[in-house]
C-alpha cells in the first residue's frame, strides 16, 4: 500500500491547506518552482503576505526553498513543493472518513494497476524526437485524468449508497430501541470493521466489561459482518 500518514501529521496538513491563499500558492508551485515576487505579481497579492505564507508552509514542511543565482540583479530565494501527498476527508450524518497518503513511497501492490502505464513511459524514453515524447506524455496524462475522474465518480456513487445503508441501519437500531452505548459500538464496528474489545474501549471511552456485554447482546446483528 501507499504509506499512510499519522493523525498529527494529517492535522498539520489540514491546518496548512485550510487557508485559501496557501492553496493557491500550492497550486501554482505544483506547476513549477517560483519566488515570492513572481507569485505576488501573478496572484495580485502583496509580496510580504506571500512571503509570510511561504515561511509558515516551509516551517511546517509543505514547501522548501533554496537560493538561486539571478541573471539580472541579486540572488533570489526560490520555493518549491516538498510534500507529495493525497488527502481525502468525507463527512455527513452517517459518514466520517479521513485519509492522508504519501505518494513518495509506493510498494509493488499499489503500482500493480499502473504497470502498463509505467511500461509505456519507459518506451517513450526511447523516442528520438522531443516533440514526439511530449505528445506521448500528454496522451498518457489525458488517459490518467480520465481514469481518475471515473474512479471519483464511482467513489461518490459508492459513498451515496453507503449513506443509504447507514440510514437503514439507524432505522433498524431505533426500532430495536438500542441504547446510545450499543449504537456507538455497533457504528464503530461498521465503520472500522473491527471487533477488538480493547480497541473499541479506547476509541469510545467505554469500559471493556461494558463492551463485552454489548457485543453479546448485539451478537446476532454483527455475526455476519
Amino acid at each position: 500500500m501507499a504509506r499512510m500518514k499519522d493523525k498529527p501529521e494529517l492535522n498539520s496538513l489540514l491546518l496548512q491547506i485550510g487557508n485559501p491563499i496557501r492553496r493557491k500558492i500550492i497550486k501554482r508551485l505544483s506547476q513549477q518552482p517560483s519566488y515570492p515576487l513572481e507569485l505576488s505579481k501573478e496572484m495580485g497579492l502583496g509580496q510580504q503576505l506571500i512571503a509570510s505564507h511561504l515561511s509558515e508552509m516551509e516551517k511546517n514542511g509543505i514547501v522548501t526553498s533554496s537560493i538561486k543565482k539571478s541573471p539580472r540583479g541579486p540572488n533570489r530565494r526560490v520555493y518549491m513543493l516538498k510534500k507529495n501527498v493525497s488527502i481525502k476527508v468525507d463527512f455527513g450524518p452517517h459518514l466520517y472518513n479521513e485519509k492522508s497518503v504519501s505518494l513518495d513511497i509506493l510498494d509493488q501492490e499499489a503500482l500493480k494497476n499502473a504497470s502498463t502505464l509505467i511500461r509505456r513511459i519507459h518506451e517513450i524514453q526511447e523516442y528520438t524526437e522531443d516533440i514526439s515524447k511530449l505528445t506521448a506524455f500528454a496522451n498518457i496524462l489525458t488517459e490518467i485524468d480520465h481514469r481518475l475522474l471515473n474512479l471519483e465518480e464511482e467513489r461518490v456513487g459508492l459513498l451515496y449508497v453507503r449513506n443509504q445503508i447507514m440510514e437503514k441501519v439507524e432505522q433498524e437500531l431505533s426500532v430495536a430501541e438500542r441504547t446510545l452505548e450499543e449504537k456507538r459500538v455497533f457504528y464503530y464496528i461498521l465503520d472500522e470493521h473491527s471487533r477488538d474489545i480493547e480497541e473499541i474501549s479506547k476509541s469510545l471511552n467505554l469500559r471493556e466489561s461494558e463492551i463485552r456485554r454489548i457485543l453479546e447482546e448485539l451478537k446476532k446483528e454483527i455475526e455476519n459482518l
